[in-house]
């Protein structure tokens, strides 16, 4: 009798393929978000300094017509941040640091009274109206939250830079951005030349963005300058910090020496 050969079934193109993983895209995405908008509303800047570094979330609740939109929006089931942002703890971008040093830093806290001190300076906005949240996380994920939280919720400020500090000496000539351009007042802004589009264009963008709706191809290719120079000039910044604060812990050094 002739044995049959039993051929093994392959899978149909169209059969359902899904893996679970508590470490998935969805599933951080879920965690960091629901975590960081159960955290209770401050001022901005908040009246308590604390201690830690991690992630927040900025809110607006004022007349300036383009956000109007945004007006309202932070409760958990309906929240738009204006600006969601991250301040990692001193040695935190070469990977010198711990939960330790983490808990000690109040970066977290500086780089929220930096984002009101750019606010405070500008001609049409108020500090009252802005609320702010934020969450303290270990280091080694807040980098990873922030990415998450940006491309969730894609903030207005995000894509057109608040930032929280000048740039830096390689780009002394820059043009002033289009945040800057909505909102005059800073004043490493006032010195530098005008944005190449009038702030008409950049308030149409703003509001298109918040909409959801397409922006002008001139408006995304400056969006993508603003993220990678907003990016250097934190950076710089930060390593600043870290040499400062090195050059502080050498003082400390040789006075007990």
């Amino acid at each position: 009798m002739a044995t049959r050969k039993t051929n093994r079934p392959k899978p149909r193109p169209d059969a359902p393929y899904e893996i679970y993983s508590p470490l998935a895209t969805r599933s951080i995405i879920e965690t960091f978000t629901r975590k960081l908008f159960e955290q209770p509303l401050h001022p901005l800047p908040p009246t308590e300094a604390f201690y830690g570094a991690g992630v927040y979330a900025l809110y607006y609740t004022g007349p300036f017509p383009e956000y109007t939109p945004l007006v309202g929006a932070t409760e958990p089931e309906n929240h738009r941040p204006i600006y969601v942002g991250q301040a990692a703890p001193p040695g935190g971008l070469r990977g010198a640091t711990d939960a330790e040093s983490t808990g000690r830093d109040t970066k977290l806290f500086t780089r929220l009274w930096e984002h009101a001190q750019s606010i405070e300076a500008v001609t049409n906005l108020e500090i009252t109206d802005f609320q702010c949240r934020y969450l303290v996380i270990e280091h080694l994920f807040i980098g990873l939250a922030e990415h998450i939280l940006i491309g969730e919720h894609k903030p207005v400020w995000n894509k057109w830079g608040l930032g929280g500090h000048a740039p830096g000496s390689g780009r002394a000539g820059q043009k002033q951005s289009a945040w800057d351009t909505v909102h005059p007042g800073r004043p490493h802004a006032a010195s530098r030349p005008p944005n190449a589009q009038d702030v008409t264009f950049w308030r149409v963008q703003f509001a298109r963005h918040i909409a959801g709706l397409p922006v002008d191809s001139a408006a995304g290719e400056a969006a993508a300058d603003n993220v990678d120079e907003a990016g250097d000039d934190e950076r710089e910044a930060e390593r600043e910090a870290e040499r400062e604060a090195e050059r502080e812990a050498e003082r400390e050094a040789d006075e007990t020496v």
